[in-house]
């Protein structure tokens, strides 16, 4: 089994793989597959998230810069292919119009094409969802438009058995909290939940999904603690709040209190 991982290299990044010895207490040995070269040299710069593997072994990725000298010169961001051989082909590169600046990693359907978000972009510029064909044919899926509709995806994506594309944003939605989405194979997007603080806000993960379809998740902030929530959501969009995060320090001095004043916690809310 392998590992891959990004390393800083200079002024470059990397993707590496470590091999582990059968040995034991052995060091595992690093083999550097590719290092962009970043700037205007079109192979993209700061790959920020995973990757995805093909059955002929090929890796593919994304680059959240680079690509050209749009966005400000720094180039927009990149879909690229590793092959086995070590050689990287640009299959896309962000025109900062379109799309621009993918933060997450990709998914890939059962015919080879290549789904994922950009953080910013699109008609509004709040980010987009995407699509790759096998020849590099992109096709911007939706393009979030703020509001209720949701703003700033920087997760990758889930897909069903059916084909419907499900993910986040981190701002936007009816409260303006964020939302979990659902884009259907015909490219028709709707807000499958908004968040309202209460119940979670700013999802900046991905989900997963159990074998009856109820979707997992996590929120940075909110719950009702407002230090952030794992949620569920059922098949019909009924969400629960799993877990509200409360911080050591804060569970401390809520428990000091209580002890100390008698409450039972209602009128303790506070930030810290």
């Amino acid at each position: 089994m392998f590992r891959i991982c990004e390393c800083i290299l200079g002024s470059g990044l990397a993707l590496v793989m470590f091999a582990p010895l059968a040995i034991a207490n052995s060091k595992s040995q690093e083999t550097v597959l590719y290092s962009f070269q970043g700037g205007g040299a079109g192979d993209g710069e700061d790959p920020a998230a995973g990757l995805t593997q093909d059955k002929k072994g090929n890796f593919y990725g994304t680059t959240y810069l680079g690509g050209g000298t749009g966005c400000g010169g720094t180039g927009c961001g990149t879909v690229f292919k590793l092959a086995p051989d070590g050689t990287v082909r640009v299959l896309y590169s962000f025109d900062g119009t379109a799309a621009a600046y993918p933060s997450a990693g990709l998914i890939m359907d059962t015919v080879g094409n290549l789904y994922g978000t950009t953080s910013e972009g699109g008609c509004d510029d709040c980010g987009t969802v995407f699509k790759i064909a096998p020849d590099g044919t992109e096709t911007v899926l939706h393009s979030f438009q703020g509001g209720s509709d949701g703003a700033y995806p920087v997760a990758g994506l889930i897909i069903d058995k059916k084909g419907n594309l499900f993910g986040t944003t981190a701002e936007g939605g009816a409260d303006g909290a964020g939302t979990v989405f659902k884009i259907t194979p015909k490219g028709k997007e709707a807000v499958f939940y908004s968040f309202d603080y209460t119940s979670g806000q700013a999802p900046r993960a991905g989900l997963i999904m159990d074998k009856k379809g109820n979707l997992y998740g996590t929120t940075n902030l909110g719950g009702v603690n407002s230090w952030g929530t794992v949620f569920e959501l059922a098949p019909e969009g009924t969400e629960t709040v799993l877990h509200s995060f409360i911080p050591r320090r804060k569970r401390w001095r809520l428990s000091r209190r209580r002890a100390d004043h008698g409450h039972g916690g209602q009128s303790l809310r506070h930030n810290i």
